[in-house]
C-alpha cells in the first residue's frame, strides 16, 4: 500500500506540473493574441484618421476657394482696402498649400 501511495502522489503532482506549465502556455499565447490585436486595432484606427484629416482638409479646401470667390467678388464692386490685402494673403497661401503637397 505504500508504493501505491507513492504513486498516487506522484500522479497528482505530475498533474499538477502539467496544469500549471498548461496555464503558463496559454498565459503567454493569450498575451501574444493580445499584442497582435492591439497592433491591428492601432492599424485600423490609423488608417480611419489618415481619412478623416483628408476629408477635413478638402472642406478646408473648399472653405477656401469659396471665401475667395467672395473677396472677388467684393474687389470687383471695388471695395478695396482690406479687401485687396485678404486676396493676397489667400493666394499666396493657396500656392504655398499647393506646393507643400507636391513635395
Amino acid at each position: 500500500m505504500n508504493k501505491q501511495t507513492n504513486i498516487s502522489r506522484l500522479k497528482v503532482i505530475y498533474l499538477t506540473i502539467d496544469i500549471i506549465s498548461l496555464s503558463k502556455i496559454i498565459g503567454a499565447i493569450s498575451i501574444i493574441f493580445g499584442v497582435v490585436f492591439s497592433f491591428f486595432k492601432f492599424i485600423e484606427n490609423n488608417k480611419k484618421q489618415t481619412k478623416e484629416i483628408k476629408n477635413i482638409k478638402a472642406e478646408q479646401m473648399l472653405v477656401i476657394y469659396a471665401l475667395s470667390a467672395c473677396l472677388d467678388g467684393l474687389h470687383q464692386q471695388n471695395c478695396n482696402g482690406k479687401v485687396t490685402e485678404a486676396i493676397n494673403k489667400i493666394d499666396k497661401y493657396i500656392n504655398q498649400a499647393a506646393h507643400d503637397e507636391l513635395l
